[in-house]
């Protein structure tokens, strides 16, 4: 049976949908172009995940790390596009109160967020790998089927399970391995 990786993803910002990608560069602590901004209530620094943020349905991000050029782009097709400035130090807080340093980036991007939300929101810029739990996460297709046949459905798409790389040629659950260990 031959490995392959079949998909690789990542997105700027953290609950936002990932994009497809053509190279992801891993460094010490995670993966550099992914979930590089937090999006957080301005009120208590309570991160925000996808599902605190249907509203951002169909929304996209591109960072542009040369250029420090962030855009969202909305479902509707508006998009903002900003130079990212970043301020104040602070810690926003993830699920189990997991600490995310950074620094606030005010500006258009927080206000655009703000607006379409409905509630006073900012972004948060953090490290490679401060927006994520684990430096990469990986997905089989086969798990993704046998998830499927689990539940009675056809066609599951490995993308609702936000991977940043997806593999074939392995056996269901066999990348539940691979955990601090070197792949290839």
């Amino acid at each position: 049976m031959v490995s392959r990786v079949t998909a690789l993803r990542a997105s700027a910002v953290k609950g936002f949908p990932q994009s497809s990608v053509r190279t992801l560069e891993l460094g010490q602590a995670g993966i550099v172009e992914d979930r590089r901004f937090v999006v957080f209530q301005a009120d208590d620094a309570k991160a925000l995940y996808g599902a605190e943020l249907t509203v951002l349905a169909g929304a996209s991000s591109e960072w542009n790390a040369d250029a420090r050029s962030l855009t969202l782009r909305f479902a509707n097709g508006e998009a903002v596009t900003a130079i990212v400035e970043e301020g104040e130090e602070l810690t926003a807080f993830g699920y189990g109160r997991r600490a995310i340093p950074g620094r606030v980036v005010d500006g258009p991007l927080s206000e655009a967020l703000s607006a379409r939300v409905g509630k006073p929101l900012k972004l948060l810029s953090v490290a490679p790998g401060a927006g994520a739990i684990k430096a990469a996460t990986v997905l089989s297709e086969a798990s993704v089927r046998r998830v499927a046949d689990e539940l009675g459905v056809a066609g599951l798409d490995g993308r609702r399970f936000k991977m940043n790389i997806e593999v074939d040629g392995v056996e269901a659950h066999a990348e539940d391995q691979w955990d601090g260990r070197d792949v290839s």
